[in-house]
């Protein structure tokens, strides 16, 4: 990820970046980013010499193309580490501290749980001159570790990136540095440059900071919505059945806890667990919520009203803004449905939102969430895709 910007000073040269867990989630993601980066500012160079002579001037985020990318991944598993090199076309090491001896980057990209241990075993092997990134969701404890591990001259630059390997672009997403004291400006400055240039949103921060706000923005989150989940599941309610009687909010809520519960257990554990700063959070909305039922059970509509009137007076603008951003995400869907309804018996385009993958054909029909797509080219084949998964072109 920061080969690009040091190309500034280093043109030409091949820069190592080892990723140590890039077999899979968001190690396997910026594996995959870079090397795609790479081959797109390959290709950009090509055009730029290209179109040199049609007086094309659109060349202000092609600065700095004679660089290469030489990524090594990382990973337990040498069977399923060997696959993933293979898919990526990058090389994969079976040994951490081998594919850091020799690395201008590293990135640890493991579990939070083992983050700590990672950073105990890679740092003191590091070059001077290279830089030392981390992706963990917490930032205070491992900033301290690398600062605490790595030998005089090595850059530390703690990183937080808000988003999960399900997206398909860094394309504004929020990534979080959290910069120490043993981060050279001039790497941070490049970093950010980087990732600005790649259209995220770069948010400079504090670790201990990081930590208190992100119990807030994942902790709480999290917390609420999985708990959300298992009340559901503890009801016995149908959720299939229950999206027959829905209201908007309704349905965006089943949509999040649908989405949370649905992804990595074992990740949502440690985000939980290993920022100290969440018992207080849940402590305290687990205090509001009693208060809530206390008042509900009471029958007090005066000190319910009171409460959440003064809720809204805290929140301010920000309530037209949720209420505005609520509706444009209903509407979207609403608009979307009511489209792909009136183009039964049509020739449609389909994208599929993750792989890119068009699908072109005649909409049969409707079933529940399903696409019934019949071939244009082939009466007789027909596809079923899940609404969900396309984007209308």
């Amino acid at each position: 990820m920061i080969i690009n910007f040091i190309c500034d000073t280093m043109s030409n040269l091949k820069i190592s970046v080892s990723i140590i867990g890039g077999t899979d989630g968001l190690g396997k993601w910026f594996a995959k980013f870079l090397k795609e980066n790479d081959k797109c500012n390959k290709d950009n160079k090509n055009n730029k010499n290209n179109n040199r002579n049609n007086n094309s001037n659109n060349n202000s985020n092609n600065n700095n193309n004679d660089f290469n990318f030489d990524i090594t991944i990382t990973g337990r598993n040498t069977e399923k580490g060997t696959t993933v090199s293979q898919e990526l076309g990058v090389k994969y090491c079976s040994n951490n501290i081998e594919a850091t001896k020799n690395a201008d980057i590293v990135i640890i990209a493991v579990p939070i749980s083992h983050t700590l241990s990672v950073i105990e075993e890679v740092a003191p092997h590091m070059a001077k001159g290279s830089i030392l990134m981390d992706m963990t969701s917490v930032k205070e404890k491992p900033a301290l570790k690398m600062v605490e591990f790595t030998k005089e001259g090595v850059s530390v630059i703690p990183t937080h990136p808000m988003f999960g390997p399900s997206v398909p672009s860094i394309a504004e997403q929020v990534v979080i540095l959290t910069p120490v004291e043993k981060c050279d400006n001039k790497h941070f400055e490049k970093v950010k440059k980087f990732l600005e240039n790649a259209e995220a949103k770069v948010i400079v921060i504090e670790p201990q900071k990081h930590d208190e706000i992100i119990s807030v923005i994942q902790g709480l989150t999290h917390f609420i919505h999985i708990s959300l989940g298992s009340t559901l599941r503890e009801l016995g309610i149908s959720i299939k059945d229950s999206r027959n009687f829905a209201s908007p909010i309704y349905e965006m809520m089943i949509n999040m806890v649908g989405r949370i519960v649905g992804q990595n257990a074992n990740l949502y554990a440690d985000i939980q667990m290993n920022n100290d700063r969440t018992t207080n959070v849940h402590d305290t909305f687990i205090q509001e919520c009693i208060k809530l039922r206390d008042t509900v059970k009471n029958r007090d509509k005066k000190a319910f009203i009171e409460d959440m009137e003064l809720t809204s007076k805290y929140f301010g603008e920000e309530t037209k803004k949720g209420l505005y951003y609520s509706n444009k995400a209903v509407n979207a869907i609403v608009n979307e449905n009511m489209a792909l309804k009136h183009a039964i018996g049509k020739e449609i385009s389909l994208k599929h939102i993750y792989t890119g993958e068009i699908y072109n054909g005649v909409l049969k029909n409707i079933i529940e969430d399903k696409l019934i797509i019949k071939d244009l080219k082939n009466d007789k084949k027909e596809y079923e895709l899940n609404i969900y998964e396309f984007n209308i072109l």
